[in-house]
């Protein structure tokens, strides 16, 4: 696990990244103070792919646990190893619900 962190690690220094787009879910932009469970997280996730217009189902999924926030790592099932955007991508939602969707140009 260590190993795919760093691997992505090094990777991400490797792209150029565009301003992340942040949806508050709970409200009007005040997240809740109770803590995301990790299924919460996956079908939060999976409702910041659909909004940019990709199907979850096509793509297998990852999470990582963090101190402050799940990291759900999109890769995409048929093409393989293509890396950047919308093949591969990444949601951050916080415990507090708020999510960001992270993906290279």
């Amino acid at each position: 696990m260590t190993a795919l962190l760093a691997g992505m690690m090094l990777l991400a220094g490797c792209f150029q990244w565009n301003a992340p787009r942040t949806v508050t879910v709970g409200g009007q932009g005040e997240g809740e103070s109770k803590k995301v469970t990790k299924p919460a997280a996956y079908i939060m996730a999976e409702d910041v792919a659909r909004e940019e217009g990709q199907n979850p189902k096509n793509f297998n999924m990852t999470d990582q646990k963090t101190d402050d926030a799940w990291w759900i790592l999109f890769d995409h099932k048929i093409t393989g190893y293509k890396l950047g955007w919308p093949y591969h991508f990444a949601v951050r939602v916080t415990l507090d619900g708020k999510t960001t969707l992270y993906r290279s140009k």
